[in-house]
């Protein structure tokens, strides 16, 4: 992509945002899977009670039994959502490149962690799908908190190694930096208020603070592959412990400290979650250093402004999102 093209595509992308924050959309899925991709057979739609219906999700087999994951839009148009499922197949592009080459190493290092790989993908002017192998394993919502924290500080570890192998700088994945997301933070900041206006105190507080140190964060630019939404439904617990880390569409090439505060987002609702992960290992190396202290503080404010951007009927989730941005201040 040439740097014209990007800043076009920018554009676009900020458009959709600004969309996604102002004005909720819904589509209404007109596609079907095909019967048969290239030897594989359809077995059936999956994931039909997901809240949205912008994706469509649907399971493949094989002459031999094996089984596939297929995802694709519910529509062929234009979105934020045709935006994130290519950054997915660009990201799974990536991914089965570094495990042709590291495969082995990865899996000595890391033996209990298994991602998709990508099969095949269908790009044209009927529908955007992409087709990954089936992993193993179930979303465990009762699993113990400390377990949660374990499975967390190993995948982690693990994103923390693949970055080490392979530089993801040249790759055609989101990149984002502080200078791009300020605009987002201040769309944000307003549909916040708008939501919740009795937090106004807590949501101009938290804006005030990350422009205060706007140019801090600018100039803290290390970047690295970053998932950005760990959580208990993006995690698969197999029976032999096995962890399976799937949706990779929000997956940016960016500072590595917002892995971290993605995952605390993710499991922000899991009690206890917040307070015990901070004695871990991997939140005293940030708390105990005063540059990654504050770069943490202001990232997870940031995070706790776009939760109360978006509007929600689950009173849980509301008053969790609140405690989040109370909590992010306080650090």
């Amino acid at each position: 992509m040439t740097p014209k093209n990007q800043k076009f595509y920018n554009l676009k992308l900020f458009w959709r945002l600004t969309q996604n924050l102002f004005w909720s959309s819904s589509t209404k899925s007109q596609l079907e899977f095909p019967k048969k991709i290239n030897g594989f057979d359809f077995v059936g739609n999956i994931l039909k009670n997901r809240v949205d219906d912008k994706f469509q999700f649907a399971i493949y087999r094989s002459q031999n039994g094996e089984e596939y994951f297929a995802k694709q839009l519910s529509t062929k148009k234009s979105s934020l959502n045709e935006y994130w499922l290519r950054n997915e197949v660009s990201v799974y592009s990536v991914l089965k490149k570094i495990y042709e080459k590291y495969g082995d190493l990865i899996n000595e290092k890391f033996p209990d962690i298994k991602i998709p790989k990508l099969v095949l993908v269908i790009d044209d002017n009927e529908r955007l799908l992409c087709l990954t192998s089936r992993v193993s394993g179930e979303v465990v919502f009762e699993a113990e908190t400390a377990e949660w924290i374990m499975h967390t500080e190993k995948i982690i570890s693990y994103l923390r190694f693949i970055n080490s192998l392979h530089d993801f700088k040249d790759e055609q994945l989101i990149k984002r930096n502080f200078i791009k997301m300020s605009p987002i933070l201040f769309l944000a900041t307003i549909r916040a208020l708008m939501n919740y206006p009795k937090e106004y105190k807590q949501i101009l507080k938290g804006f005030f603070l990350i422009s205060i140190n706007s140019l801090f964060l600018i100039h803290n630019y290390k970047k690295a592959f970053v998932h950005r939404d760990i959580s208990i439904e993006n995690v698969l617990i197999g029976s032999d412990k096995t962890k399976s880390l799937i949706d990779f569409e929000l997956a940016s090439y960016m500072h590595p400290m917002w892995e971290v505060v993605n995952a605390i987002v993710g499991f922000r609702r899991k009690e206890g979650f917040i307070e015990n992960f901070s004695k871990s290992e991997t939140m005293q190396n940030i708390l105990n250093d005063s540059k990654s202290k504050k770069i943490y503080k202001l990232f997870s404010v940031y995070s706790g402004i776009h939760l109360l951007s978006q509007i929600s009927s689950n009173e849980e989730r509301v008053i969790a999102n609140k405690k989040y941005l109370k909590y992010a201040l306080s650090i």
